[in-house]
């Protein structure tokens, strides 16, 4: 009988074994913790770390590690250059492992790419201290950026150039229920990070103090939300002097607010707070304060959004300090705080500054400015002087309401918005300082009925209250809502007030009588003369 040939089917599935075990082996091989060895060298120079394994998409790397192992550098600089294309899990800069002291990590990038699928760690343990220092390239971020979450000496980032796209960002935050005390700083002084998440300064939980401070002097820093708070004694601080802090991304509508036991301060001595792709970013109250600080440029709130759409900026919180305000965008900035109090200048140069707050807000600033293409609206008073180029509008536009001035109000090129519902309920302007004309034309007078709205003939409104002294009915020049009413508007001025009378056109007929009396009145003349 022919021998049977053996079956080769065991032997595949063994091969097949062989070759899974070798790939399992072979991809744990390559998924390792890597360290920067020496104290100062190029990323890129695979001897330049342990056991001469450059960091690959899989690892995790340190730059800055103490521990038993002699063959880490406690003290470590790395370096990242243009060219260089580096991709791992995870960068820990400063980290003390088993029987270490202390660690201190330094990474330095000038160019090239780092992409990191998860987080980017500085100060990550107790006595450490980790800097990364970005002057050119891009960071792509998967996860986290923490300053200093473990406890740290102190965690750094220093912003000159360059691009960082990522998720969140914590400037000082504790490390899960850690009682640590961090402390880290964020210097921003161009480059933009671009994150599409929260950005918290001085993170910490109810156990831990942090201490959080952002310098914010050129460049971009974009996110969803941005949180400057504390807990447990902690303090978070953000001084923004130039560059654009821009707060609403994914759609979302942003807050810059305050949170946690400890304290916290926003000082504001010059660059812009813009709004990104939503239409409401809110200054909460619970952040405190904007502090403007005088001695730099002009703080600036700009309104339209990165769609170049009309966004709105709903300021709860309280304005503070001595700083200078600018208003720009197609949009509006709301002072929903009855409290604004800071004395430097306010110019609105385009967009709407509205006063929204519960009670009548008192605006402090020295000199208001509004420009040829803006709006200054609401309720309540000002007690500086105010130029106005652009239009006036108590209330706010399609609103009843009270603008007071508590010093001279000039009148340029100006549109007075005047909403009305009836005699009892119509816009007016108080004048403590008297009106200067110094445009030359006629101020116009642009008249909106409101829904619901009445008028009579003879009915007398009021517009402007107090001292009116040296105004004259021409200075005005009145553009007439014929839906609300067909007749005539007539100016009238009083011992202190300014008024709008609502005066008949006369029928056709009494018109005819009164041209065939003139008519009859010249025919006896002529024959007088005759």
């Amino acid at each position: 009988m022919k021998a049977q040939k053996p079956s080769c089917l065991p032997v595949r599935i063994k091969t097949s074994l062989v070759v899974t075990a070798a790939v399992v082996i072979f991809s744990s091989a390559q998924a390792a913790n890597r360290y920067f060895s020496v104290t100062d060298g190029d990323w890129s120079a695979s001897g330049n770390w342990e056991s001469s394994n450059l960091p690959g998409s899989a690892d995790t790397a340190t730059v800055g590690q103490s521990d038993a192992n002699s063959t880490r550098a406690s003290i470590a600089h790395a370096r990242i250059n243009a060219g260089d294309n580096i991709s791992i899990t995870r960068l820990t800069i400063g980290n003390v492992g088993a029987n270490g002291t202390s660690a201190e990590g330094t990474v330095t990038m000038t160019g090239g790419t780092l992409g990191i699928s998860g987080y980017l760690l500085l100060a990550e343990t107790a006595n450490t201290s980790g800097t990364f220092t970005l002057s050119g390239g891009t960071v792509s971020m998967g996860n986290t950026i923490f300053l200093n979450r473990g406890g740290g000496s102190k965690g750094a980032m220093n912003v000159s150039g360059g691009t960082i796209n990522g998720t969140s960002l914590y400037v000082g935050g504790t490390n899960g229920s850690s009682s640590a005390t961090t402390n880290a700083e964020l210097n921003v002084s161009g480059g933009s990070i671009l994150l599409n998440d929260i950005f918290r300064i001085a993170h910490g939980n109810s156990t831990g103090n942090s201490t959080g401070v952002v310098n914010h002097t050129a460049g971009l820093i974009s996110a969803s939300g941005v949180e400057v708070q504390s807990a447990n004694g902690g303090s978070g601080t953000y001084n923004l002097s130039g560059g654009e802090l821009r707060i609403g991304t994914g759609g979302n509508n942003g807050q810059l607010r305050g949170g946690g036991a400890g304290t916290r301060a926003f000082n504001w001595s010059g660059g812009t707070i813009g709004v990104g792709d939503s239409s409401l970013l809110t200054v909460a109250n619970s952040l405190g304060s904007l502090n403007l600080l005088s001695g730099g440029s002009d703080a600036v709130f700009d309104t339209t959004n990165t769609n170049a759409a009309a966004a709105r900026i709903l300021v709860q919180s309280s304005i503070t300090g001595d700083g200078n305000l600018t208003i720009r965008g197609i949009g509006t900035v709301e002072f929903a705080n009855s409290v604004v109090t800071y004395t430097g200048d306010t110019t609105v140069e385009s967009g709407t500054l509205l006063l929204n707050a519960s009670s009548p807000t008192s605006v402090k600033s020295a000199n208001v400015l509004v420009g040829s293409v803006a709006t200054l609206g609401g309720n309540g008073s000002f007690t500086g002087l105010v130029t106005a180029n652009g239009k006036l509008a108590a209330g706010g536009v399609g609103s009843v309401g009270t603008l007071t001035f508590d010093q001279l109000l000039t009148l340029g090129d100006a549109t007075i918005q005047w909403d009305f519902v009836d005699t009892a309920n119509a816009d007016l302007y108080t004048i403590t300082g008297g009106i200067d004309f110094s445009g030359g034309d006629p101020v116009q007078i642009s008249i909106n009925a409101l829904a619901g709205s009445t008028v009579n003939e003879n009915d007398t409104f009021t517009i402007f209250q107090g001292d009116v002294s040296g105004i004259v009915a021409s200075n005005f020049v009145v553009q007439d809502d014929l839906a609300a009413w067909q007749g005539n508007w007539k100016v009238r001025i009083t011992g202190d007030s300014v008024q709008l009378v609502a005066v008949a056109i006369p029928e056709p007929s009494t018109c005819a009588f009164a041209l065939g009396g003139i008519a009859a009145l010249v025919l006896c003349i002529r024959r007088f003369r005759m």
